[in-house]
């Protein structure tokens, strides 16, 4: 290690062990003794015993990383690629064991065993010329093993996704990075914290080969790097990041480690670094930001977040902190972005927002104020967000001849993965579980789904079900379905038997319906699942626990007076488990709330997080309150405000879709969990007094929204009627002007009379519908059509249904559709490809069908739509009416 890296290490650890106390003694007491066996072992040790965030020092023995230590080291000797590395390179992206939220767990070595032998043969392994091959050929491996599930929001480990075979997003780029770096090749998440163009986001991966970083699609495998299905959406982004963990405790000393030229490409948040990375993939300009005090001082210090309009809420997608000059720099997308900055002043918290659309350098300069100031209240103030235009930074097109050997390996490795995934699953054994009378009660048949979709877990959640022999089994598996599916993949049974036997005491005290969800599940938050139940029962004196069985309150006031909070130095997404909390004598906000509900649990005390505020509360009575911060139950019914939101079209208000509710607090308006508008049309809600906000949005097709955003107060027992309102557009503002890459179809079912599509297109204006015979959202379109036939018949556009074979034209709806109008033309597709890639490239959900594309000759696409939209027969027409 060089010695200027080393020389700041010890200054940043030094630092940090003071905050830490006993923790911090502990590490540093076994980075002593690592340095005495081993004096480079315990030089990298040092590194991420000063970079690690904090959380990662009180889950684990700092010992636990070592080997990710000697396996990089074994990497930097032996591999041609990995010497040849940059220290800093080696340092952050190969060595590191943290990537993203993700549970740390060993994993290199057993990836690196499954990878050499096939680089190798092919002859790809270690060579510096190579590293590009190597790695299109580890993205191929890693899906013949992982392919992509939704899931909540706990990141899995690498080793259990690769283990259960599936993950979203977030776990593939996890995944794949780790195995990457199993083999010594450079690499890196990257993530777009929101897009701007639709309500989702996305995470993927860079491995840096031929003396620089390229973009690949984490177990979606191309033959060519800097190519993937969001090579075009990440061009509407306007921010694109990738996590580094440097220890900077400022951008001064973020500067001295990572030079000036790379810091200026950052931000600091607590114990993250991250580096802003958007211009690889879109244009960008330079947005300048001044925050100025109420009297107009610099105001130094004031946080400020970069937000998106995103699922009809402004999200954070960049925390950063004024210099002394009350200034902040950052590169960004050309498109609109939400500038919301506070401070604390006198005592109070100011805050001030603007919506600015970025095209060239910009420079705002926004003055704090308070919360009430910043707009006229109970007012619907009209707003658009723009997005980014579509305008990819990396354009290449494979020919038939590349995507047809990819299409080949890839349909050989989901045939190897898929028989990989049902090999876990043991049928002998399921059946004789599900059959026997265990103490009389027998397993339900849902316990065969269970066991299921544990997939490489299947040994830990079938051994845990065998074990029933004292009668117990009704709550085995009741346990088992009171926890995430996730939980269900990297729960071992020793965990599970843990909580299981220590919550079965209080099974007499209360109904199932309070018990299984309240005491005997052992899910509290996103936390990793651990045996905490054990620990707290040891930690915790016999009259400690009297006294907080009786006024469950104390545990609240035990937490706050006797563990440290690292809320402001630490990786805020990452969260404690109960015992590592009590174990180093540290916590932050979210883990405080975690660890009640963990101790009340333990204690037999029904508990939870609440599903809207994620605060902790325990059941008085017939209902949940919070252990208060100031030991008091939640306010008197008596004393809430009551909100009725209300609209003649409920349709129109689906909750994180087309509004939101929001409170502020703090500086922040944060959402308020609350349903859709009911169909009759009114939604009744009690609230605490204070200062809200409702944002109404209108996501447009082309990816801009058009929004409301109406501020308005509550008193205590104020009863408020608010009547919802949705922007209205005109029909051209809702259309793309998005090229569509040439793409191949067919003339007969056969499916071997291919042709360009291009070729196809006899009108200046196209309509073509992919559809799913049958479906229900396909019969509604075609049922659109027949209501209004005489009108396609005489439409000005060229009408092209495609099927997949002629067996679709016999369906009823299909074939009346296609004998009343008779002017629409039928080929043929496989459905493999183009409905996803076109979805993706005109920004619709690329799973649904039908999928509708209108289309101009020149291969312009400029309206979409997938699924089934009510009144989508009528907005055709007026598409083609408004270009005739």
């Amino acid at each position: 290690m060089e010695l200027t890296r080393k020389s700041y290490l010890e200054k940043i650890f030094a630092r940090r062990s003071e905050q830490l106390s006993g923790l911090g003694k502990r590490v540093k007491e076994k980075l002593r003794e690592t340095a005495a066996r081993d004096a480079e072992e315990g030089d990298w040790l040092l590194y991420l015993a000063a970079t690690l965030p904090v959380k990662d020092l009180a889950e684990h023995e700092v010992t636990d990383y070592l080997p990710f230590v000697r396996h990089a080291l074994k990497l930097r000797k032996e591999v041609p690629w990995c010497r040849e590395l940059p220290e800093d390179l080696f340092a952050e992206q190969v060595l590191y064991p943290r990537i993203n939220t993700e549970d740390i767990s060993f994993c290199r070595d057993l990836f690196y065993d499954l990878l050499r032998p096939r680089l190798t043969e092919k002859e790809l392994f270690g060579d510096p010329a190579k590293m590009a091959e190597a790695a299109l050929e580890v993205n191929y491996w890693a899906q013949e093993n992982v392919t992509y599930q939704s899931a909540d929001d706990r990141t899995a480990s690498a080793l259990t996704v690769y283990r259960s075979g599936s993950g979203r997003c977030g776990e593939e780029s996890t995944f794949v990075v780790n195995a990457l770096r199993s083999i010594g090749l450079p690499a890196r998440q990257i993530y777009a914290p929101w897009w701007s163009h639709c309500d989702d986001n996305h995470a993927w991966v860079e491995v840096y080969a031929d003396g620089g970083w390229h973009f690949l699609g984490a177990c979606e495998p191309e033959p060519v790097l800097d190519l993937g299905w969001f090579t075009n959406a990440s061009s509407r982004a306007m921010f694109v990041h990738t996590r580094t963990f440097s220890g900077a405790g400022s951008m001064d000393e973020l500067a001295g480690i990572y030079g000036k030229e790379r810091a200026d490409r950052c931000y600091l948040d607590h114990a993250v670094t991250y580096e802003l990375v958007t211009d690889h993939y879109a244009p960008v300009r330079t947005l300048n930001i001044r925050v100025l005090t109420s009297e107009g001082a610099p105001a130094a210090n004031a946080e400020v977040f970069l937000e998106i309009l995103n699922m009809a809420e402004m999200m954070p997608a960049c925390r950063l902190h004024t210099d002394g000059q009350g200034c902040v720099r950052v590169m960004a997308g050309l498109g609109n972005v939400h500038v919301h900055a506070f401070a604390e002043t006198g005592g109070r918290t100011l805050l001030a927002e603007e919506n600015v659309l970025v095209r060239e350098d910009t420079t705002v300069c926004l003055r704090l104020q308070e919360a009430g100031q910043i707009r006229q209240p109970d007012q619907w103030i009209p707003f658009d967000f723009t997005a980014p235009l579509d305008s990819p930074v990396h354009h290449f097109i494979l020919d038939e001849a590349s995507k047809k050997n990819r299409d080949e390996r890839i349909d050989q490795g989901s045939g190897i993965r898929d028989m990989r995934r049902g090999s876990f699953y043991q049928k002998d054994r399921a059946e004789a579980l599900v059959s026997a009378d265990r103490n009389g009660y027998c397993y339900s048949m849902d316990v065969k789904e269970l066991l299921r979709l544990s997939y490489g877990n299947f040994e830990e959640i079938c051994s845990f079900l065998e074990e029933d022999c004292l009668g117990d089994g009704r709550y085995r598996e009741a346990l088992l379905k009171s926890i995430s599916l996730k939980d269900l993949r990297d729960s071992t049974k020793a965990v599970l038997t843990d909580h299981l036997i220590t919550a079965s005491p209080f099974s007499t005290d209360y109904s199932d319906e309070i018990f299984i969800p309240y005491v005997l599940c052992p899910r509290v938050g996103d936390e990793r699942l651990t045996d905490y139940r054990t620990a707290i029962e040891n930690f915790f004196s016999s009259d400690l626990k009297k006294k907080m069985t009786k006024q469950p309150w104390q545990i609240w006031s035990w937490i706050r007076e006797n563990l440290k909070q690292v809320s402001e130095m630490d990786y805020r997404d990452l969260y404690l488990t109960p015992e590592a909390s009590l174990k180093s004598g540290l916590t932050d906000n979210q883990s405080s709330e975690i660890l009640f509900v963990a101790i009340a649990r333990t204690l037999g005390i029904p508990a939870r997080l609440n599903p809207n505020t994620r605060l902790a509360e325990y059941l008085k009575g017939d209902a949940f309150v919070s252990p208060s911060r100031k030991n008091k139950s939640l306010i008197p019914r008596k004393k809430h405000a009551e909100l009725s939101l209300v609209s003649e079209k409920p349709e129109d208000f689906i909750t994180r879709q087309s509004f939101t509710l929001c409170r502020y607090r703090d500086g922040m308006y944060s959402r308020i969990e609350c349903p859709s508008l009911p169909a009759e049309g009114q939604l009744a809600l009690l609230l605490k007094s204070g200062d809200y906000r409702i944002h109404t949005v209108n996501r447009l097709p082309n990816g801009n929204m058009a929004a409301y955003i109406y501020d308005f107060s509550l008193a205590e027992g104020e009863r408020k009627r608010i009547e919802l309102r949705k922007r209205e557009v005109n029909l051209s503002e809702t259309l793309s002007r998005n090229a569509i890459d040439e793409f191949m179809v067919y003339t007969d079912d056969r499916l071997e009379d291919k042709q360009p599509v291009s070729s196809l297109l006899s009108e200046d204006m196209n309509i073509l519908f992919w559809l799913e015979e049958g479906k229900e959202p396909t019969e509604h379109i075609l049922n659109e059509m027949l209501a209004q036939k005489e009108e396609f018949r005489k439409i000005g556009a060229d009408l092209i249904f495609l099927v997949r074979s002629r067996e679709a034209l016999k369906q009823p709806t299909l074939s009346r559709t296609l004998f009343e109008i008779p002017r629409i033309r039928v080929i043929y597709d496989d459905f493999r490809d183009h409905v996803s890639a076109l979805g993706r490239r005109m920004y619709v959900d690329p799973e649904k069908l039908p999928l509708i594309l209108v289309m101009r000759r020149d291969m312009t696409g400029i309206y979409a739509s997938s699924g089934y939209n009510v009144g989508l027969a009528d907005i055709l027409i007026r598409i083609v009416h408004s270009f005739e």
